[in-house]
């Protein structure tokens, strides 16, 4: 009887976790979020361009075969 109640008390713990893991994000978090990704992408992008922008330097006019998309 005891184990019972424990086994029941676990998996309506486990439910509750998962319940707030699937829990949409606030406004304000998926703001948050969106906006972080918006800043690594912008990285990313800049990061690309100074890298084009130096091996455009160094090969004189010829562009790299990895720069090309």
């Amino acid at each position: 009887f005891n184990q019972g109640n424990h086994s029941v008390d676990f998996n309506s713990k486990k439910s509750v976790k998962n319940n707030t893991e699937k829990k949409p994000l606030s406004p304000k978090l998926q703001a948050f979020e969106n906006k972080s990704k918006q800043n690594t992408q912008n990285a990313l992008t800049k990061s690309k361009e100074l890298k084009n922008n130096q091996s455009l330097a160094n090969d004189g006019v010829s562009i790299p075969m990895e720069m090309s998309f």
